[in-house]
């Protein structure tokens, strides 16, 4: 092995040396604050354990992106842990300054509280580094959810006007009806129409494909100078994964993970190299914004298709109407497309899917009286008519067209994109929720893709290894 090569383990060494001295800089200033202690150093274990791994990736946007991911939550267990902390520290200076037994005993008591305190920080923020709080992490705690099965027979929660594919989006795989959605949603592109004419580009059709995407991108960054699209974030990964995937061969034959959640949906890992060449080329050639640019999306209102700065983006449908609004003020009219598919004349990809459930606990006291309480809320127009299908789609019929009957502009362009994706044909069975473990794959993908577009691995590489990222979380 050649000296100066970069597998020369001396150069590794130094490599990770510079590496932990980059890290506990960043730990220590995002630690100045003190109250952010504890997001600094969930982001600190995150990245070393990825870099553990060998799949550290980009250091600094990996730091940051899971300071912010776990800044909340980390910060409320930090405060709430170094309270406790500061009370039995008070408490050991309060006993070393009274002379009792009483005072012996506690003092006793507080030091073995505080090397429990001690021994169980050094495990709190490594599990919060590697904890998913995904819906299906919800969905897997089943068992402390309470069936609504009864009272649908019973009649206390009223179905009717909820048809059997809205349900099954919060059933489990046995068909116990877990809870009511609360909205439904599906992926769309969202696209300003007068920058394609401009560009002399056709509008999306329900079945153009992603060479169509492609080509259309291309031909808006090289025409207007903006990006072709903007960035789709953590949605990389349900485009050139969930989706991309489910694309190939006949309706409902492959999946990116299988219905039960018990291994991969897809035995070729190849099958996700077109996508991610196709994203490489685009950010490698500025039709996508690259990680710095992309980090800049803060919110949907400060999307780049909305500052005039890329002509689509992708939105989940109950995204757009913000989307519209905020543009229609600026003067500009948004349409909201399907998704692009592999071939026109193939599966579209798409699934309808709960955004969110209201279900009862079963630990509950008044399980009837919440029940009661959830038909009301999914039943009731005026209930409704309040949140105006912000969470999404409502599963009653009834709900669904007197809200319809008075939308916005941008709530009816969501409510007949809903109407026609439903029309698609779909699997019977569809499995939306998510193993233990995605969001490290999910960021190992992202990474992957700019280590294409930076030369250090090729397109058919970076497909294997997000295959193995995604098959490692079954044999954990």
């Amino acid at each position: 092995m050649k000296f100066f090569s970069l597998e020369n383990p001396i150069w590794k060494f130094i490599g990770n040396l510079a590496d932990f001295f980059l890290l506990s800089c960043l730990w220590y200033l995002c630690c100045l604050p003190v109250v952010t202690a504890g997001a600094a150093t969930t982001a600190l274990y995150y990245v070393t354990l990825k870099m553990a791994r060998g799949q550290e990736g980009q250091l600094i946007p990996a730091f940051f992106h899971s300071f912010k991911q776990n800044l909340k939550q980390a910060t409320a267990l930090w405060v709430g842990y170094l309270a406790v902390g500061i009370l039995l520290v008070l408490d050991l200076v309060i006993c070393l300054q009274t002379s009792s037994v009483f005072a012996g005993a506690m003092f006793f008591t507080s030091v073995v509280l505080l090397a429990c305190w001690a021994l169980f920080i050094t495990m709190l923020f490594p599990l919060v580094a590697r904890c998913d709080n995904t819906i299906g992490a919800l969905f897997k705690m089943g068992i402390a959810i309470y069936p609504l099965d009864d009272y649908i027979a019973s009649g206390v929660v009223d179905v009717s006007g909820i048809g059997d594919a809205n349900l099954k989006t919060t059933q489990d795989t046995e068909g116990h009806q877990l809870g009511i959605s609360n909205g439904l949603n599906s992926y769309g592109i969202a696209y300003d129409p007068d920058m394609f004419a401009e560009a002399g580009v056709a509008e999306p059709t329900d079945t153009w494909t992603w060479d169509d995407y492609a080509n259309a991108a291309n031909t808006i960054h090289e025409k207007l100078g903006i990006y072709g699209c903007s960035s789709m974030l953590t949605s990389e990964f349900i485009a050139g994964c969930s989706v991309y995937v489910a694309q190939y061969g006949d309706v409902g034959q492959y999946s990116f993970f299988n219905l039960d959640l018990t291994g991969m949906g897809f035995d070729d890992p190849q099958m996700l190299t077109p996508y991610i060449q196709m994203r490489a080329d685009s950010i490698k050639n500025e039709v996508y914004p690259d990680a710095g640019a992309s980090a800049e999306i803060t919110n949907i209102e400060n999307d780049f298709l909305v500052t005039g700065e890329a002509a689509m983006a992708w939105v989940a449908a109950n995204q757009f109407p913000t989307m519209y609004n905020v543009c229609q003020d600026q003067g500009r009219t948004l349409k909201l497309a399907t998704l692009p598919r592999i071939t026109s004349d193939g599966p579209s990809g798409a699934v309808i899917q709960s955004s969110q459930m209201l279900c009862v606990s079963q630990d509950s006291q008044q399980k009837e009286e919440a029940a009661k309480f959830i038909s009301w809320f999914e039943n009731d127009p005026d209930c409704n008519n309040i949140l105006q299908g912000e969470r999404g789609i409502p599963v009653n019929a009834t709900v669904r067209e007197t809200l319809s009957a008075n939308a916005t502009e941008g709530q009816q362009i969501m409510y007949d994109f809903m109407d026609k994706v439903s029309k698609f044909k779909m699997p019977d069975k569809v499995n939306v929720l998510s193993p233990d473990g995605q969001d490290e794959v999910v960021d190992n993908y992202r990474n992957y893709i700019q280590q294409v577009v930076d030369g250090q691995i090729t397109a058919e590489e970076a497909a294997q290894k997000t295959y193995d990222d995604a098959a490692a979380l079954f044999t954990k």
